[in-house]
């Protein structure tokens, strides 16, 4: 069986946090151009040589986002 460990978890509250996170300068906003989590999957996208796994976990007060990245 296969285990894989991510070699950093970041957590982030909406699509303005991971774009100060990540040193991302986009022009586009969630709710005008998409929900925070298809903006944040589409710049990942963008970033080559890792992987990542974006879930979306919900506390019951508020919600997180929590990304995973592997190499």
């Amino acid at each position: 069986m296969a285990i894989l460990l991510p070699i950093e978890i970041i957590e982030i509250s909406n699509f303005n946090e991971f774009c100060k996170i990540f040193k991302i300068n986009s022009e586009k906003f969630a709710g005008d151009d998409g929900t925070d989590e298809e903006l944040i999957i589409k710049e990942l996208n963008k970033i080559s040589n890792k992987n990542f796994i974006l879930n979306f976990i919900d506390d019951r007060n508020t919600g997180y986002f929590r990304i995973e990245v592997f190499v």
